[in-house]
C-alpha cells in the first residue's frame, strides 16, 4: 500500500483551484471559539455509514466546524458517485522449483479510486454555497495472486518449498482483502480532502 507525498501535494493544490474557481464563499465567525455548525445527512452510496463517520471526524478535527446531527447552520450533502479499482502493477509469473520465469504477467498492485459529489447548502436560506461538484481521491495497494504458487511460497535452504504466509507479517493478501483494507484509509483521505477545500475558503 503506498501513499505518495507528491500526489497529496497535487491533490491539495487541485482542491485549492477547484473550490476557488467555483465562486464558493462562506465566512467563519470572527470569534474562532465559535465554529460554524454543520449537519451531514445520509451519504448516498455509503453502506454502513463508514464514509459519513470519516467526514464528521475530519470536520470536527479542524476546530472550525461543529457537527450537529440536524439543525446546523450549514448542510453538507455528499453522494458517492463511484468506487472503482484499476490494476497498475504487474510481474512475471514463475513456475517450478527453480522459479522459472513464465511469459504471462500477473497483477500485483492496484489503485482504488473514490469519487464523491459534494454540495454545501445554507440550511436557513437553502442557498447553494458550493457545488454540486465532484472530488476524487485514490490510494495504491499491493496484493498477491493466489493462483500463483510463487507468490505464496519459496524454496528454502534445504531445497523444500515453504509457505510465505508465516513470514509475511500480514502483508500478503488477496486483491479483495487488500481492497477492503485500503477502503477505510481512502475514505479518510477523501474526507480530509473535502474538508481542506472548505478551510481554504
Amino acid at each position: 500500500m503506498k501513499f505518495y507525498p507528491a500526489v497529496k501535494l497535487l491533490s491539495a493544490l487541485a482542491a485549492l483551484l477547484f473550490f476557488s474557481s467555483c465562486g464558493y464563499r462562506f465566512s467563519f465567525p470572527s470569534d474562532p471559539k465559535k465554529p460554524r455548525t454543520v449537519s451531514v445527512p445520509y451519504v448516498v452510496g455509503d453502506t454502513g455509514g463508514v464514509f459519513a463517520d470519516a467526514l464528521i471526524q475530519a470536520l470536527s478535527a479542524t476546530g472550525r466546524f461543529l457537527y450537529m446531527q440536524e439543525g446546523g447552520d450549514l448542510t453538507l450533502q455528499v453522494a458517492i458517485l463511484s468506487n472503482s479499482s484499476d490494476k497498475i502493477g504487474y510481474q512475471y509469473d514463475r513456475k517450478g522449483r527453480r522459479g522459472k520465469r513464465e511469459k504471462n504477467l500477473v497483477s500485483t498492485e492496484g489503485r482504488q479510486n473514490l469519487t464523491a459529489q459534494v454540495t454545501l447548502v445554507d440550511s436557513i436560506t437553502q442557498d447553494v454555497l458550493f457545488g454540486p461538484d465532484a472530488v476524487t481521491a485514490y490510494a495504491d495497494f499491493d496484493y498477491v495472486d493466489y493462483n500463483s504458487i510463487s507468490d505464496l511460497s519459496f524454496i528454502n535452504t534445504q531445497g523444500m518449498r515453504q509457505s510465505s504466509i508465516s513470514f509475511s507479517l500480514g502483508q500478503l493478501d488477496s486483491i479483495e482483502g487488500a481492497q477492503g483494507d485500503v477502503t477505510l484509509l481512502l475514505y479518510r483521505e477523501l474526507a480530509n480532502k473535502i474538508v481542506q477545500g472548505l478551510l481554504l475558503q
